[in-house]
């Protein structure tokens, strides 16, 4: 068989990246651009993860224009970085491997900021053998590399955000790993926020960064195609300038502009919400979701939502369809999320602060390996009573299985 040709990235190397409506060209490199000074808070913008979704870099080239035209004052900086070069070349979500799939997060997980300037961050561990023909392979040791220089050059607090966009219609979210910092950060934002994606979702580049003690969130402005997601991801990004400290007085009417189009686009949905189920895919399924179908539109349980190899796919109950599937490429049909009471996530708060899963180990059914609490296995045998939801409130995510037992694991702080 011919051996495949593969042509890699570098830092230097131009991307030729078009946006299928507006028709707008650009030819970017894997630093997309900065501005402002190393003093102060760094915000970090990660565009393009996925190839189909070049809305965030055409916004941040806006946003770079707009700063710069208008001269504006900025007490720490912005940078740009674009995610999967190669797949934003053809437009397509990825060619190998789902670059928003392929991120472990870090061994040890008290790093920090200080840790990577000192020693640099642990080595990446792919949960796939490294085969040198697998593009995303190289795409993410690349952007690796320049958020190692990126972190060890930061001289104030650090926020990173990645962009992206859906294949159905949808308003403005924010899904965050459920961290008390990364939810104080965002609840700044007039845009629903959405919570245990991690969950259902791993390797994202977000959960790597999370154990850095970074404040990190994504941001999906809206459908692949629409222009409105660029405007969307602009003045997103005019918010996170405010709201890390970077702008002065002098930009507070253009914040204000850009906080009430968000607003106006967000409507009744704002407040945190929770992934609560996932339809996942395998790679052979044919599946077609039902048109109509957008995220945060209410379902019933039992409502028809789509058909896979044949089959009708109902909601298994009442809730909030997600992001639905209306793309080629993908291993997730749909999601279905409900809103959380107020008063849960206050709970969590003071459960948090109090740390409260030091005494995990006296609940039956719960073991705490050598009394380290940042892992826990669960016996689902004997732990009955809303196992999910009390390990949500003290900051763990379920993280697979261990001989018969469900493993938990805290998420940092």
């Amino acid at each position: 068989m011919t051996p495949r040709l593969v042509f890699g990235h570098n830092s230097m190397m131009q991307t030729n990246i078009r946006h299928r409506q507006t028709n707008r060209h650009a030819a970017v490199q894997r630093r997309l651009g900065s501005y402002g000074q190393t003093n102060g808070p760094t915000v970090v913008v990660v565009a393009g993860m996925h190839g189909n979704e070049p809305s965030g870099i055409f916004a941040f080239l806006d946003l770079l224009d707009e700063l710069q035209a208008s001269n504006v004052p900025l007490a720490g900086r912005i940078i740009g970085l674009a995610g999967n070069l190669s797949a934003l070349q053809q437009g397509v979500r990825f060619i190998d491997r789902d670059l928003n799939r392929v991120w472990l997060a870090a061994k040890n997980p008290s790093n920090s900021v200080h840790d990577v300037k000192d020693s640099g961050p642990p080595k990446l561990e792919p949960p796939f053998r490294c085969d040198p023909l697998v593009i995303e392979t190289r795409e993410r040791d690349e952007l690796y590399r320049e958020i190692k220089q990126i972190l060890a050059e930061a001289n104030g607090p650090c926020y990173f955000v990645d962009l992206h966009t859906t294949s159905s219609q949808s308003p403005p979210f924010m899904p965050l790993d459920d961290t008390l910092r990364n939810r104080d950060f965002v609840r700044n934002f007039p845009v629903p926020a959405v919570l245990g994606l991690e969950e259902v979702l791993p390797g994202t580049l977000l959960s790597y960064l999370n154990e850095y003690e970074v404040v990190t969130f994504g941001y999906e402005a809206g459908q692949h195609d629409d222009p409105q997601s660029i405007v969307l991801h602009r003045e997103m990004m005019w918010c996170a300038l405010q709201f890390a400290g970077c702008l002065s007085k002098s930009s507070r009417r253009r914040v204000e502009q850009a906080s009430e189009t968000l607003r106006e686009h967000s409507g009744e949905l704002l407040g945190f919400y929770e992934v609560l189920f996932r339809h996942g895919l395998k790679p052979h399924d044919e599946f077609r979701m039902d048109q109509g179908f957008s995220s945060f539109q209410p379902v019933k349980a039992g409502q028809r939502v789509a058909e896979q190899n044949g089959a009708v796919v109902k909601a298994p109950f009442t809730g909030r369809m997600f992001m639905p599937l209306y793309q080629s490429k993908g291993d997730d049909g749909f999601f279905l999320i409900r809103q959380i009471p107020s008063v849960w996530l206050q709970l969590s708060r003071w459960l948090r602060k109090w740390r409260c899963e030091r005494w995990l180990g006296w609940l039956p059914g719960v073991d705490v390996p050598r009394g380290d609490a940042r892992q826990v296995l669960v016996n689902p045998h004997v732990a009955l009573f809303m196992v999910r939801q009390v390990f949500h409130l003290l900051g763990y995510r379920r993280s697979g299985e261990l001989n018969g037992r469900i493993r938990y694991v805290r998420r940092d702080r």
